[in-house]
């Protein structure tokens, strides 16, 4: 819901069965979630300026969990903290927008991805900077 833009109310009508329990439902499915073999875990250290990070850039439940559990701020301010994804594609795409505010420590798969990402970058402005 958080990563919801905009939307439009329809005239279209839904009636829920009897039978269902939409917080039995949504329990049992946030813990399917969470503990869905292949998730990966990222262990990161963030900026004090991306800690509240917006929720169009990390899912607002996995940044709950995350800072919750994350560790006191270094003499720096950086918090470092473990951000569920359900894949290195996803945390890349999420993550990269952080820039600098985010250092990936593990997975090193990530790490490596992020780099390159940043190379790809350095090397296509370098030269149009200098104009």
């Amino acid at each position: 819901m958080s990563r919801i833009r905009t939307l439009t109310v329809s005239e279209e009508h839904f009636a829920r069965p009897e039978w269902f329990d939409l917080a039995g439902y949504w329990a049992a499915s946030t813990i399917d979630y969470e503990t869905r073999p292949g998730r990966i875990q990222v262990q990161a250290r963030l900026d004090p300026d991306a800690i509240d990070a917006p929720a169009y850039v990390i899912e607002p439940a996995a940044m709950r969990a995350a800072q919750a559990a994350a560790s006191r701020p270094d003499d720096q301010g950086r918090i470092t903290v473990t951000i569920p994804f359900d894949s290195i594609a996803e945390a890349h795409a999420d993550l990269v927008r952080l820039g600098g505010k985010i250092e990936v420590l593990q997975p090193a798969e990530l790490r490596q991805r992020l780099a390159e990402t940043g190379e790809e970058l350095v090397a296509k402005y370098r030269d149009s900077a200098r104009a």
